[in-house]
């Protein structure tokens, strides 16, 4: 296969890969790339993903860490900015 070829597989085109692969867009200011929290939560409710809720209470020490709301840090996290 040419370099050509694969490039507009892949980079170049209207049905190459990369140009069509969903992503929240980026915008600059002041030189600084940012993506916003909004379009960064619509891009993962759009793949229909779980959203893991960090809920107060005590945690199980022993559980196995499955997912963010079961860190002690997170917990921490939450207690800080529920007070």
């Amino acid at each position: 296969m040419a370099k050509q070829e694969i490039r507009s597989m892949y980079v170049d085109g209207h049905y190459a890969i990369l140009p069509n692969l969903p992503y929240p867009p980026m915008s600059v200011v002041g030189g600084h790339a940012y993506v916003s929290l909004t379009d960064c939560l619509a891009d993962l409710l759009a793949h229909g993903l779980e959203l893991d809720f960090i809920r107060g209470g005590q945690l199980h020490h022993d559980a196995p860490v499955t997912c963010i709301s079961v860190l002690s840090h997170a917990l921490e996290i939450f207690n800080n900015n529920a007070a």
